[in-house]
């Protein structure tokens, strides 16, 4: 699934035209040092990714 989100992720953060083609390495890249590295509380990878972003602004503005 995660595939499936680089793309339009890459295009809304404004890769540019080489959109899908960033999107595409990004998720190889940080899937490659996500098993590389390991699983801990702090990683976070995939489709959730994206969804930190919105919390953390939450939890700066209503603390935990």
């Amino acid at each position: 699934m995660a595939i499936t989100l680089s793309i339009p992720f890459a295009i809304a953060s404004g890769a540019g035209d080489n959109a899908p083609t960033v999107g595409l390495v990004t998720v190889v890249v940080a899937g490659a040092a996500a098993a590389l590295f390991g699983g801990s509380r702090l990683l976070v990878t995939g489709p959730t990714g994206g969804f930190i972003v919105v919390l953390a602004s939450i939890v700066q503005r209503h603390g935990f």
